[in-house]
């Protein structure tokens, strides 16, 4: 069990839990919608949620001249080169993918490409709208795969709804978790900013959001399934926000791993 946790924490670190739940999220819309995504944009969207993750704990660690307080932002710090070089390697793969990719999927993921490339390049100056632009971005780009191929409905544009309520709960909660450290590292988020009560208030607010996107899905549209498995996601994230004291460093991957919890739709 130790050694199972200690390979989870690898792929934590390297953000890899992350790829597999937007591909997981990725094959949820696509059922949602009655669509079928193809192998080469599901490896695309992986690959590029990678770099774009990657890119941003490294450029999180190139200016600091002491130790990173975080044990990920340390390990960006520790493998940079080796981290740049396989960068390189799976952007060479992900424009090869392009060739494989519908035309819609490619336009509209350029586009976003141009977003994220703004993201990177200004994120300093983003402060308070930080993470609600992270899980935007992150939405979205789990989105296009099924939005460049079918037009979206209502009952989509609820689940996708709920779905980055959940990311952008997910991106606060890590910014009130690791407030010190960001601070030790000069990092601005949106919890080094607002005070404890409010972040609170916040979270809550949000979880109790996605509750009744949950219940209008079930009553109103009649989707039971993506009602369920989202509401299923809102109290396994509650969960973990609340005992988050007694999982010490376990946080980041529970939370992390409740956006697999859609695969049990697509068994």
């Amino acid at each position: 069990m130790y050694r199972l946790f200690a390979w989870y924490n690898i792929f934590s670190i390297l953000s890899i839990d992350v790829v597999i739940g937007a591909v997981v999220g990725n094959l949820f819309f696509a059922q949602c919608s009655g669509v079928s995504v193809s192998f080469f944009s599901l490896l695309s969207l992986g690959c590029t949620v990678w770099i774009i993750y990657t890119a941003d704990h490294l450029l999180d660690v190139v200016h600091l001249n002491h130790r990173a307080s975080t044990e990920r932002h340390l390990f960006h710090q520790r493998y940079f080169k080796e981290l740049i070089q396989w960068m390189l390697i799976i952007a060479g793969v992900d424009c090869v993918l392009l060739f494989f990719l519908p035309e819609d999927t490619v336009l509209q993921g350029l586009a976003l490409g141009c977003l994220v490339a703004l993201y990177l390049v200004f994120q300093s100056k983003f402060k308070i709208a930080k993470e609600f632009s992270v899980a935007l971005l992150y939405v979205a780009g789990v989105v296009i795969p099924v939005s460049s191929i079918t037009e979206f409905s209502k009952i989509d544009f609820v689940v996708v709804s709920a779905y980055f309520i959940l990311a952008f709960i997910n991106l606060v909660f890590f910014s009130f978790m690791e407030k010190e450290s960001d601070i030790k590292d000069n990092h601005t988020s949106i919890a080094t900013i607002l005070n404890e009560r409010v972040i609170a208030w916040i979270l809550m607010t949000l979880l109790a959001l996605v509750v009744a996107l949950c219940i209008i899905l079930f009553a109103e549209f009649e989707k039971r399934i993506p009602s369920l498995i989202l509401l299923a996601m809102a109290i396994s994230l509650f969960l973990v926000m609340h005992f988050r004291n007694h999982l010490h460093k376990r946080y980041r991957m529970l939370a992390d791993a409740v956006f697999l919890i859609p695969i049990i739709a697509l068994l």
